[in-house]
Order: C-alpha cells, then sequence, then structure tokens
C-alpha cells in the first residue's frame, strides 16, 4: 500500500510541470512591464512653488512631534519628524539633486578644489537671512561645523567630518569665503556638504 501511496505522490508531482512544458513560456512582468512603457514619454510630477512670504505659516503634517530642531542632536537626527521639518528650514551648502545624483549650488554659489583634492573654497550667496532677520555670512558656517566637531556635543554628523581619523578644519578667508582643508583626499568630499544644516 506505501508503495502505491509513493507512485501516486510521485505522479501528482510530475503532473504540473509536464503540463507546463506543453505551455510557451509566458513573458516575465519586468519585461510586460518595460514593453508597455516603450515609447511613453516621461510624465513626472512638478510643482511651482509659491514665492514665500514675510512672516508667513509653514504647515506640515506629520505622524508625531519633533523631538528635536537641532540638527546635530542625536535625537533629531534619528527621527524623521524632525528632518522633516528641519529640511524646510534649514540648508545645506552643497545640495546633491536627488534625481540627477549631481551636486548643485546651494548656500555656497560657488566652489574650486585644490589640485590635490583636499581643500575646498566655498563661495556663499550674499543677502540671505534668517527669519529673525539676522544676515547669513561666513561666520554661520564657522559656527555650525565647529559644533558638528565638537566632541562634547557628541553629534551622529562629527564622523562624517573626519578624514581617516582626522577631523576636517575650516577657516574663515572673507565674509562669504570658507576653506574646508580634508586631512587627505577624500572621493566624496563635496558630498559632505548635503545634509549637514547650516547654523541653528
Amino acid at each position: 500500500m506505501r508503495l502505491v501511496r509513493s507512485i501516486a505522490w510521485c505522479a501528482l508531482a510530475v503532473l504540473p510541470s509536464f503540463a507546463l512544458a506543453q505551455k510557451p513560456a509566458p513573458q516575465s512582468s519586468s519585461a510586460n512591464a518595460l514593453s508597455a512603457f516603450a515609447g511613453m514619454e516621461e510624465d513626472l510630477f512638478r510643482t511651482t512653488p509659491e514665492p514665500g512670504v514675510r512672516v508667513g505659516k509653514l504647515v506640515i503634517p506629520l505622524r508625531s512631534d519633533p523631538r528635536s530642531f537641532n540638527p546635530a542632536n542625536a535625537a533629531a537626527a534619528n527621527d524623521q519628524n524632525s528632518l522633516g521639518v528641519m529640511a524646510r528650514m534649514m540648508a545645506d551648502l552643497i545640495h546633491i539633486n536627488r534625481a540627477t545624483q549631481k551636486t548643485e549650488p546651494a548656500l555656497a554659489k560657488s566652489w574650486t578644489i585644490s589640485k590635490d583634492g583636499t581643500q575646498f573654497t566655498l563661495k556663499l550667496r550674499r543677502g540671505l537671512r534668517f527669519s529673525d532677520g539676522e544676515p547669513f555670512d561666513a561666520d554661520d558656517v564657522i559656527f555650525s561645523f565647529k559644533v558638528y566637531l565638537d566632541e562634547q556635543v557628541h553629534s551622529p554628523q562629527r564622523d562624517l567630518l573626519m578624514i581617516s581619523g582626522k577631523p576636517i578644519t575650516l577657516e574663515k578667508l572673507d565674509a562669504y569665503t570658507v576653506r574646508f582643508t580634508f586631512p587627505a583626499p577624500y572621493s566624496a568630499a563635496e558630498r559632505v556638504f548635503d545634509g549637514l544644516a547650516v547654523s541653528f
């Protein structure tokens, strides 16, 4: 009786594969998706933001309260609600375009790189002001990066500013020019300036 059951189970296991062998193989779902989009133009969602209004109101829907508005704080760095608010209130020096993965000017309007790849000289935009009306300049950049680098602060971003175990150094060349010196050439150096909020 056991032998008959074993033969029956083997037959049942083989029948579906035999039936599939008789039918042509269907196209894979990724091939179907590619053929469906072939020849179609991109239909990207684009918005045209309205200019800001002085003493206006910014409303952002969140799942819960932000933990902190201090970007050097570990609680803020690990909280999506805090990051979402800070992304709208603060800016970085050089921005990475998430669509092209290329660097673009942000608070720094331009920058030059030394031949050995260790020095980045950033020219800051003029005429920018904080929400309290105070002007933005090189002192704000120096202050922000000193806070990130301060060992007593325990900022999670500090590791981003350490190359080969040594910190990046900064110097103010004039009111709108800052030089960053890396301890060694670093291939992703421009990307260090994206995602680090300036002045808080």
